[in-house]
């Protein structure tokens, strides 16, 4: 995914931080490309602006099959480019979903948009797509909808770091300790999380406390438990893990794995 720019009265906004994640959505599954790279509102893009395409082949899922994605995604750089030449849009990212994808896009002002995309548009007749807008000054769709919550961060990263290790020769269907930390603002909140997780098989390794006074959540905890590293064993380990942080007030803070060569494992055992 390219990076993507605006103007800010006059200042080049550059987005480059690019993430892709599933989450259920209605009961149905939905993928999500957003740049991440926006801490805060922008006060020059007041207004929100969304194009929902309708896919021409989608799955039982309500996805697109194995060619549409090609032009979607053609379709959508192109309106991206468009957009911000013709109305100064800052495209922020998209989510496929329900047979359709919609584009998302903040923009000074809506003046000239609906001519804008119509103009583009003209290019895929065969394509039926929607238009809507509407003023978001805080970003909340951004920030509240899109973003990706703790556990959808997550699944970004471990399937980066699994796909990594595959990639090196790791044997990831071989159980070996995958050791998991996580941090909490009370000593017993700490507690209370590690005779939660003890009872799924977790054992203790470490527990520390840092600065009270410059740290948020200075109990911090290492634990770990013996299982294979493959996705779905760690996303489904991680996924409970985040939700027993939060039930304690904490956050998960992310774990690591030993190298396994299945030459090894096999001339050792």
């Amino acid at each position: 995914m390219p990076s993507r720019a605006g103007k800010d009265t006059g200042v080049t906004i550059m987005l480059t931080e690019w993430t892709f994640y599933f989450r259920t959505v209605d009961d149905s599954p939905a993928t999500i490309g957003l740049f991440t790279d926006i801490s805060e509102p922008i006060p020059a893009y007041p207004h929100l602006a969304c194009v929902i395409l309708t896919m021409q082949c989608p799955s039982e899922h309500g996805m697109s099959d194995t060619v549409e994605p090609d032009k979607l995604d053609v379709i959508d750089d192109q309106l991206g480019e468009h957009l911000l030449r013709t109305v100064n849009a800052l495209y922020v990212g998209r989510m496929s979903k329900h047979g359709e994808r919609t584009l998302y896009y903040y923009i000074p002002s809506t003046s000239g948009l609906k001519s804008a995309v119509q103009q583009l548009m003209a290019n895929y007749p065969s394509y039926r797509y929607r238009l809507s807008h509407r003023i978001d000054p805080q970003w909340t769709e951004y920030f509240d909808w899109l973003k990706p919550k703790k556990v959808e961060s997550w699944f970004v990263r471990n399937l980066e770091m699994i796909d990594n290790m595959e990639a090196e020769g790791d044997d990831l269907e071989v159980a070996r300790e995958i050791d998991h930390w996580a941090h909490f603002t009370t000593k017993e909140a700490r507690s209370g999380f590690l005779e939660t997780v003890k009872l799924q098989g977790f054992q203790l390794r470490n527990a520390w406390l840092e600065n009270e006074k410059t740290v948020k959540e200075p109990f911090g905890i290492q634990f770990y438990r013996a299982e294979p590293l493959t996705f779905d064993q760690v996303q489904h380990t991680v996924e409970f893990l985040c939700a027993k942080a939060d039930d304690f007030h904490g956050t998960y803070d992310g774990w690591k794995a030993y190298f396994v060569v299945r030459e090894l494992f096999t001339a050792v055992n």
